[in-house]
């Protein structure tokens, strides 16, 4: 073996494989040198069949001598190959003249195992993340002959990785200064399961935070609250919603107490102190006041709750509907003053538990307050109530109270014949009560009362009131009813109106009846 004698043309062969491996990577000789790259026929190298060939028969390199004229070949490593002459390993194409002293090693891909131990921010964790590498045994490709010939290897057998030396694993939790929490089941698992993953080696305790004070607000922020209907219940379009509204001593805001942190542990040995919690303030203004120490809030006077800017609770006592109350406001129910600087439009109902004050005028409106009603224009059909809604009905509180007193008569009276042992029950069991009551009505207590009490509202008729021996007998009608009796015995009280008096004489066809005193008349 000895150096190309035409230094030039072994010049230009080396230029062409360094610009063009690719190429030369590709190409293959048949038996004939005609199948050499065209590449290096273009650029004037002159190829024959006298040259000399290189090949790779069953991982071993042969040697095909040039012919009289011709060129002994080039060799030249390719990847994972490695070509030595004579101990020193080529860099680039050589004259191959003779096999004795060239050594082709086939480089090994050797698997890999590594870890990395990965301590979470808070220095209360350790993970271990794997990964594992399988390496690759390689082999000489077989060639045909060729002028130039690039020896190359291909993998044939895959190499499993080793498990991972526990004892690294320790010496690197060692070195972070990991002494708290170790898992060593885990770590043996993960050295040992070749397999890319990641796992929790060791374990401290986290710190938990604690939980701020919160203010907790007991009323609607939203102005109006929607009202809900059922499918059958019949939708009142004027109906936008009742007004959020708080009475006087209703609970506005409660302030929560703050829940305390728990210390947390390092995988180092190290204390996590938890931060203090903050406390909120409840702020108040106009309307509102705080209680237990600044622990509530409540309504100083009745009105419409606000929370405003800087969380500041407010209780505005007065509604103010700056135009007209009509379908755009809906029926308006505050529990306090309502300022109307508009009109209060047909079908529209205003209650109020202040006073209602209407700038303008009120058309065929429904108003009714619990004070006094403002009216500055013109009161066109409608209903208006000051004092309440009860107040519509208190000119009827004179005839209730006479009604009131009239019922219990008829109580009495009922009472007193049903449980007297001479009346007969038995229609009363078949009918109900309501045939006696009829027959006291209609009646009128017409025949004898002995003993007990007899009441009516009107006018009580018997044809004999006492006894001379029955124990003492009460009768009474209202202020302006009568007792007419054929005959009454001493002992007998007569109840008139206010007047209870006890008669004192036995008498016949007498009248009593009240005018401003008893009085009492025969017929």
């Amino acid at each position: 073996m000895g150096k190309y004698t035409d230094e030039d043309l072994l010049s230009k062969i080396i230029a062409e494989l360094l610009n063009d491996t690719d190429q030369l990577a590709r190409q293959e000789s048949d038996s004939s040198l005609n199948s050499i790259s065209p590449t290096l026929k273009e650029k004037n190298v002159s190829l024959n069949d006298k040259d000399g060939l290189l090949a790779i028969h069953n991982g071993q390199l042969q040697l095909i001598p040039p012919k009289s004229g011709g060129r002994w070949p080039l060799i030249m490593a390719g990847e994972n190959v490695s070509v030595k002459i004579n101990g020193k390993e080529i860099n680039g194409a050589v004259q191959v003249k003779d096999t004795q002293g060239i050594f082709i090693e086939v480089r090994q891909q050797p698997p890999k195992n590594n870890f990395t131990l990965h301590m979470s921010p808070d220095l209360t964790e350790v993970v271990m993340e794997t990964k594992f590498t399988p390496g690759n045994r390689f082999r000489l490709i077989d060639t045909d002959p060729m002028f130039i010939l690039t020896v190359k290897a291909e993998p044939y057998e895959e190499i499993s990785p080793q498990p991972i030396d526990e004892k690294m694993v320790y010496d690197e939790l060692r070195s972070l200064g990991v002494t708290v929490g170790i898992r060593k089941e885990i770590i043996t698992v993960a050295c040992n399961s070749i397999k890319d993953a990641r796992y929790v080696i060791a374990c401290g305790r986290a710190m938990i935070p604690p939980k701020d004070g919160w203010i907790e607000y007991m009323f609607e922020t939203k102005e109006r609250i929607l009202t809900s209907y059922s499918e059958d219940e019949p939708v009142d379009f004027f109906d936008k919603g009742k007004i959020t509204s708080v009475k006087a001593g209703e609970i506005l805001a409660i302030l929560n107490p703050p829940i305390p942190g728990q210390p947390g542990l390092t995988v180092t040995g190290q204390t996590i102190l938890p931060p203090e919690p903050k406390v909120p303030e409840i702020k108040v203004g106009a309307g509102a006041s705080l209680v237990n120490n600044g622990q509530m809030a409540v309504a100083a006077q009745n009105g419409r709750p606000v929370l405003g800017k800087q969380g500041i609770i407010k209780v505005i006592p007065e509604l103010v509907i700056y135009n007209d109350v009509d379908i755009n406001t809906g029926h308006i129910n505050f529990i306090g003053n309502v300022k109307i600087f508009g009109n209060v439009m047909e079908g529209l109902v205003v209650k109020a538990g202040g006073q209602v004050h209407v700038a303008g005028s009120v058309i065929y409106g429904k108003i009714y307050a619990d004070s006094d009603v403002i009216i500055e224009k013109q009161v066109i059909g409608g209903v208006v109530c000051a004092g309440g809604e009860a107040a519509r009905y208190r000119p009827m509180l004179h005839l209730l109270h006479k009604v009131e007193y009239d019922l219990q008569g008829l109580i009495k009276a009922f009472m007193q014949l049903k449980n007297n042992p001479r009346f007969s029950t038995s229609d009363l069991r078949l009918k109900g009560d309501g045939t006696l009551i009829k027959l006291i009505l209609d009646m009128r207590l017409k025949g004898f009362c002995r003993g007990g009490e007899l009441f009516a509202t009107d006018e009580i008729v018997a044809g004999e009131l006492g006894s001379a021996k029955c124990p003492q007998t009460l009768v009474g009608v209202g202020e302006s009813g009568k007792i007419k009796a054929a005959q009454i015995y001493p002992n007998v009280t007569v109840n008139v109106g206010p007047v209870i008096r006890k008669n004192q004489d036995y008498l016949s066809n007498v009248i009593f009846s009240y005018e401003g005193e008893l009085v009492k008349k025969l017929y």
